[in-house]
């Protein structure tokens, strides 16, 4: 029944419904009258208009409906990417992309994930947020819509994801382990000390952190990748900014990467990743956000990252049905050209922006916190 509430909730948002749509006869429960209220008071509002003026006109026929270009900042920005019908192949593939599996191997993972922990919804709207209120943060679009209509169409990019989350370690996924230091690290208070006053080949802060990341993707990417020479490195660079159990973290990320791409074919791809991003990526937007993110003091990184293996279980729970859909993506060539192209015009630094303030909108937030805590309810409903 849960899973039928949540479609109702979509099809109701994406069809611009003027009513919430009615539950079927059953025992009625607080919270889903409270998730029932929230939605019409987000119907009601016509907080969701933005996003069905992206769908039609803009996905379905290509054109930008003048409603929609008043609230875009460069709408000739987004026009590069449109061009007939993306919407319906998209949607078609998408189909696929579900058939393909069944609901054990995605929809149950999911499922499970909503019913675990709260969301820190908060923190997730702060840094979409803090994503779009700088250009230079915003940039991030760029290179990533590059990665899917160049290099390979997104297929090394998929494969990439795939196998992050497909090879297993010690301590689970690559993308799993990967996580988990990541979040131990930037629970570190001096990190973001260290990172701006870092110097080099005569930068500094955010782009000599640039310089940084794209020195280790590229040695990364080789055939002949010392990790120990890179450890000493990175030991040499932070070894009087950072304290020892943060240095040592340093080491067992690039541990983690060292083991994953011992295997020849995940390290080629890599490459064709990381030549991709050295292609369209000259100014280090991608890096440079990260930099922005952590050492602003009004963000919590680490509640955004897991800190621990218990706040890795909801990656560790996502890991199977991510790995799923980007292999399924890496080989199915016809799949994935339908959604990039949908997706082209999305990753613009004009629709991001009005995405992210939209679906930001306070009564869409608590339609979202009322389903979740409908969803996450145990025991059966009272009757009235």
């Amino acid at each position: 029944m849960r899973r039928g509430g949540f479609t109702l909730l979509l099809a109701a948002c994406a069809l611009g419904e003027s009513q919430a749509p009615a539950p079927t006869p059953q025992p009625v429960c607080a919270e889903w009258q409270r998730a029932l209220e929230a939605t019409q008071r987000v119907l009601d509002e016509r907080s969701l208009q933005p996003l069905g003026l992206l769908l039609d006109p803009m996905l379905l026929t290509g054109r930008i409906d003048p409603e929609l270009a008043a609230l875009m900042e460069d709408p000739q920005e987004v026009e590069l990417f449109l061009g007939g019908d993306r919407l319906s192949p998209a949607f078609r593939a998408a189909l696929a992309l579900v058939d393909l599996h069944p609901a054990s191997e995605l929809i149950d993972p999911i499922l499970e994930w909503l019913q675990g922990e709260p969301l820190d919804t908060s923190a997730l709207g702060e840094l979409a947020t803090f994503l779009v209120s700088d250009r230079e943060r915003l940039a991030v679009v760029n290179p990533v819509r590059k990665m899917l209509s160049d290099c390979g169409e997104g297929r090394p990019l998929a494969q990439a994801i795939a196998d992050a989350t497909g090879y297993q370690m010690s301590c689970g996924s690559t993308l799993v382990c990967l996580a988990e230091q990541l979040g131990e690290l930037a629970a570190d208070p001096a990190l973001s000390e260290a990172l701006s006053s870092l110097t080099l080949e005569g930068e500094e802060g955010r782009k000599a952190f640039g310089l940084l990341v794209a020195q280790i993707m590229n040695a990364s990417a080789q055939p002949a990748f010392d990790v120990a020479q890179t450890q000493g490195q990175l030991r040499q660079l932070f070894e009087e900014r950072l304290p020892e159990s943060s240095l040592a973290r340093l080491d067992r990320i690039l541990s983690v990467v060292d083991e994953h791409f011992s295997d020849p074919q995940r390290r080629a791809t890599w490459r064709q990743v990381v030549t991709c991003t050295e292609r369209h990526d000259p100014t280090y937007a991608v890096s440079g956000l990260v930099y922005d993110v952590v050492i602003r003091e009004e963000l919590e990184l680490a509640s955004l990252l897991p800190a621990n293996s218990s706040d890795a279980s909801a990656l560790v729970t996502l890991n199977q049905p991510l790995h799923r859909v980007a292999q399924s993506l890496a080989e199915e060539d016809g799949m994935r050209l339908a959604l990039n192209a949908a997706v082209e015009p999305i990753l613009t630094g004009s629709v991001m922006k009005l995405l992210v303030e939209t679906l930001d909108a306070p009564e869409l937030s608590a339609a979202l916190d009322a389903w979740l805590a409908w969803f996450r309810q145990e025991g059966p409903c009272e009757s009235r």
